[in-house]
């Protein structure tokens, strides 16, 4: 949630055109300019379904990833490396001989599993028994950073209500 007078400093939605990715940026927007703002969950007022299906939420992110990357390759490796390396990794170096290995991936399985469930509990009407296939969402999750980034470059855009929009006009756009 966020004031008139904050979203009017910001400069209104006029500030972010171009952005797909236009609820994140007018997050940061108000964050760069010292102003404040509001979450709300209103998890027992309103239900709303994001997607009915893996593949309806592929295609949704395909508008918004790469720009939530700022359209930079460098971003988009360091995410599916990032997320590889803490997500994903953890739960095949848990069968290491190596103690420090084991020891790590323990700590770290440990560490997901918390923050996880306490975000669930808080978050969503969703099972924190959901993690045993935490790993399964973070490679589903590199796969759709990868597949948006690729059909951007394919397309040469963006499609995004209809209508594609060039790389270039967008990155001009930051």
């Amino acid at each position: 949630m966020v004031s008139r007078q904050s979203y009017e400093a910001i400069g209104t939605h006029k500030a972010i055109r171009m952005r797909p990715d236009d609820d994140l940026m007018l997050g940061m927007k108000i964050k760069q300019n010292g102003l404040k703002q509001k979450f709300a969950t209103a998890m027992n007022l309103i239900e709303v379904e994001w997607y009915e299906s893996l593949k309806e939420a592929f295609k949704g992110l395909e508008k918004n990833t790469f720009a939530g990357l700022h359209y930079r390759v460098s971003m988009v490796l360091f995410a599916i490396a990032g997320t590889f390396i803490s997500q994903v990794l953890p739960f095949i170096t848990i069968f290491s001989a190596e103690k420090v290995i084991f020891s790590l991936s323990l700590v770290n399985i440990i560490f997901l599993a918390v923050v996880y469930t306490i975000i669930t509990k808080r978050m969503s009407k969703f099972s924190p028994l959901l993690f045993v296939v935490f790993p399964i969402t973070a490679l589903l999750f590199i796969y759709s950073i990868l597949r948006a980034s690729i059909l951007t470059f394919v397309r040469g855009g963006i499609v995004w209500r209809g209508t594609l929009y060039r790389l270039s006009e967008l990155r001009n756009k930051r």
